[in-house]
This record gives C-alpha cells, structure tokens and sequence, in this order.
C-alpha cells in the first residue's frame, strides 16, 4: 500500500495475483479506478503472477508510481496510461 505524497485520498494497493489497483475518494466512498495495472511476468520462477510485494508513488510527480513484484522485477508506471 501506499498513500500518494501528492494528491489527498489516492491510494495505490496490490495483490497476490499480479494487480495493482488504483482507490480514489468518489462521493464520500472509495472508488477503485477502471484501469488495473497488471504486472507481467518476469524471468523469475514464481509462476505467470507474481504477487505485488511493494508499490511507492513518485515524490514529485502525481501519476508515477513504482511497484516491484515477487518475480524481482521492478516497473514505473504512469497512470495516465493505464496498465
């Protein structure tokens, strides 16, 4: 998990399947965005999916994050476009 440095309410979370899902405040209830981030498969040996094992938005900048996954694979995303 982790909260955006930059924008109040945004927050990053993954899981054990390889997804990465944007939450963002909607009407007073949380929202999870449309795109989904999907990391690919790396050269490690854990399966098709690599769970999500950290994700760190960009200090300076409002749609980049991070995210390394169980396969030691490491991406920089963008969220304007999408996963």
């Amino acid at each position: 998990l982790d909260w955006s440095p930059t924008t109040q309410g945004r927050l990053l979370s993954g899981d054990c399947k390889g997804v990465i899902h944007l939450w963002e405040p909607a009407n007073g209830l949380w929202a999870v965005g449309g795109t989904k981030f999907k990391a690919a498969a790396g050269s490690g040996a854990r399966g098709p999916n690599p769970s999500i094992e950290d994700l760190q938005w960009s200090r300076t900048e409002a749609t980049v994050f991070a995210s390394c996954s169980a396969d030691q694979t490491v991406r920089i995303w963008d969220t304007r476009q999408g996963g």
